[in-house]
Formats: C-alpha cells, sequence, structure tokens
C-alpha cells in the first residue's frame, strides 16, 4: 500500500507534467498559427508597393516614399518598436499629409535586412542619415517619430541640429521610461526569446 505522501508526490508530479504538455501544445500552435498567418499576409502583400531597397553597407534597407513630387517639405517618418510594417501600417496618414513622406524601415523591420549591430540610439540615427544621404535628401527634414523612435529623434534634433527643420510626434515615449526599465542581462534574455516565440 503506498503512502499518502509518496500519492501527494505522484499527484504533484503529474499536474506539472500536464501543466508543461499544455505549455508545448500552446507554443506549438501558436507557432503553427504565425506561419499560416504569415503565409497569407505575404498573399496580400504580393499586389501591395512594399516600396524600395537600397544598400546600406552592405546590408538591404526598405523604404517608400510617399508624394513624391511634392518638394515643399520632407517628413521623414519613424516607426515604433512593435511596428514592423511601416509603410502598410502608415499608409493611410502618409498619403492624407500634403509633403513627401520617406518612411524608413530599420533593421530587422518589414524587408529591411538585419544588421546583427545593436540598436544603440547613434547607430540606429546614423543609419537613418546614411539612408537619407544615399537618396540625396540634403535639405533640412521635419521628423515624425512614433513610439520608442521619439528617443532617435531627440538624439537627431540634438546632435544633428542643423539637419532638421521641426519634429511632429506621433505618441512618442519619453527617454525616461528605457532609462527605468530593468537592464539586466536575464530580463533582456527573457525578452528576446519571448519575442522569437
Amino acid at each position: 500500500m503506498s503512502s499518502p505522501n509518496y500519492s501527494k508526490q505522484l499527484n504533484k508530479t503529474s499536474k506539472l507534467f500536464i501543466l508543461l504538455i499544455i505549455i508545448i501544445i500552446f507554443l506549438l500552435f501558436s507557432f503553427i498559427y504565425n506561419k499560416v498567418m504569415t503565409n497569407k499576409e505575404k498573399g496580400y502583400l504580393e499586389n501591395y508597393d512594399i516600396g524600395e531597397l537600397i544598400d546600406i553597407d552592405d546590408y538591404k534597407v526598405n523604404y517608400k516614399i510617399f508624394n513624391e513630387n511634392n518638394n515643399e517639405n520632407t517628413i521623414v517618418l519613424l516607426s515604433g518598436h512593435a511596428s514592423s510594417d511601416l509603410a502598410l501600417s502608415f499608409e493611410p496618414l502618409a498619403k492624407n499629409i500634403n509633403a513627401k513622406i520617406i518612411l524608413i524601415n530599420r533593421p530587422g523591420y518589414a524587408y529591411s535586412e538585419d544588421t546583427n549591430e545593436e540598436a544603440k540610439i547613434d547607430y540606429i540615427v546614423d543609419y537613418y542619415r546614411k539612408v537619407l544621404n544615399k537618396l540625396n535628401i540634403n535639405d533640412q527634414v521635419i521628423l515624425m517619430p512614433h513610439s520608442i523612435s521619439g528617443m532617435y529623434a531627440m538624439y537627431w534634433i540634438e546632435k544633428y541640429p542643423n539637419e532638421i527643420k521641426s519634429m511632429v510626434a506621433l505618441d512618442i515615449t519619453p527617454p525616461k521610461t528605457y532609462l527605468e526599465s530593468p537592464q539586466n542581462n536575464f530580463y533582456n534574455s527573457l525578452m528576446y526569446v519571448g519575442s522569437r516565440l
């Protein structure tokens, strides 16, 4: 006859095993669902103008220009942290502004290749500046940052004030938010794994 302690231990082990199976099934379902929906979305994009690709430091950079013939003002639209399809997400806004709009996808976003560089502020700003230089945009621009890009825009304005005419902020996140967020390696690793899942 088994002891009550052994039965409790067996019951606890069974519950943990069942929970582990549920988590694995959930992750597997999420992975399959993501793949199916990604392929479906790619079908939608077949007839959509995703913009152009140019080489910056041996990496492909995806950008799109709206209202190309409008030379009065040039707006550089900077995407937020979770905007992975900048041109598609902001197309309605871009089409309703009377200015040339340049949408540039950061490394690893939309059709821009990932550079495997750390996304430090100075690197991202330099990345944007190289794209504008390659597109022969030499006049002052208006920055239109969204979310996390507010940090990039403020740094850009502070470091290269002669390049910027003004800034129009779209719900930007204050830099203090990122300074106060946890910076330990475990947290960053957890966030990385979560984003990949």
